[in-house]
Parts: structure tokens; C-alpha cells; sequence
């Protein structure tokens, strides 16, 4: 039997938990409880992911997974922001309406080009209505997924 080598992607991931929310906000800002083993990006006081240009970023947030979709009637939107816009692609939680898909994680690629030396970014509620009912006791903690790709 003969085995044929594979190129080997030079990926780095980390995955990273962020501070629970008891309770959640128009503007309710996730911070990340953490540190990062396989990537270089830094978490700074502020619990805010740092990144670098000497690599492309792919980040993945999850940030309502403890709270209840089957409650009362809400809607969740959250965003990565860097403090002034809103970046990537948002996250969205409902059981109010079902005229919009769902996808329960933003996300956001960065590539090295678009990063002046480095950026600071964090998930930010952006809409909320109604009110979703925090379950911190059967479900995950609201986590990060990083995914480095050096130049």
C-alpha cells in the first residue's frame, strides 16, 4: 500500500470564549475571556481581539448561543465593529419572524491589504427587540472561532 503526501495548509486557529452576557443591549459589546494559543492575535485590557497585517483573518462569532430562541418573541442582530463601522457579515437570532434567514455567528475575512498596521475589533449588538431569555446552564459559551493565514 502506497500513501501520496498532501500539501499541508499553514492555518492557524484558535478557538476563544468570550465573557457571558446575563443580559443583553442595543450596543452590548462581547469581550473575549481568553488567550490565544495558536494565532498571533493579541486580546488587549478591553477583552478586544487585535489584529495584525503580516496575516489574513477570518473570524467566526457566536455570540447569543445562551440565549433561548424558543421564549418570548425577539430579534438579535450583531455585527463585528471596529468602533466606528460595522464590519463583515452579521450575526442574527429570531423567533419573530421568519421572512429573513438566520445564522447564529458574524462573520468577517480581513485580508492583510485592508489592515493599516493593526485593528481593533470586537461583536457589537447592533438591534435588539424583544427579549430573549438568558439560559447560562444548558447551552455553550458564546466563543470566537480565529483563523490566521500568514502572508
Amino acid at each position: 500500500m502506497t500513501y501520496q503526501a498532501k500539501p499541508k495548509s499553514n492555518v492557524r486557529v484558535d478557538l476563544l470564549v468570550f465573557n457571558a452576557q446575563s443580559s443583553v443591549t442595543v450596543g452590548t459589546v462581547f469581550t473575549v475571556n481568553d488567550t490565544p494559543k495558536n494565532t498571533t492575535a493579541v486580546i488587549n485590557g478591553s477583552g478586544h481581539i487585535v489584529l495584525h497585517n503580516n496575516s489574513s483573518w477570518r473570524l467566526e462569532a457566536n455570540c447569543m448561543c445562551q440565549y433561548s430562541t424558543t421564549s418570548t418573541s425577539y430579534e438579535s442582530i450583531w455585527w463585528w465593529y471596529d468602533g466606528t463601522n460595522n464590519l463583515g457579515n452579521r450575526g442574527r437570532m429570531s423567533n419573530a419572524t421568519n421572512t429573513q434567514l438566520s445564522r447564529g455567528s458574524c462573520s468577517l475575512l480581513l485580508r492583510a491589504s485592508d489592515i493599516t498596521n493593526t485593528i481593533t475589533i470586537y461583536p457589537r449588538i447592533s438591534n435588539l427587540s424583544g427579549s430573549p431569555n438568558y439560559d447560562g446552564v444548558n447551552t455553550p459559551l458564546p466563543h470566537v472561532r480565529i483563523y490566521e493565514i500568514p502572508n
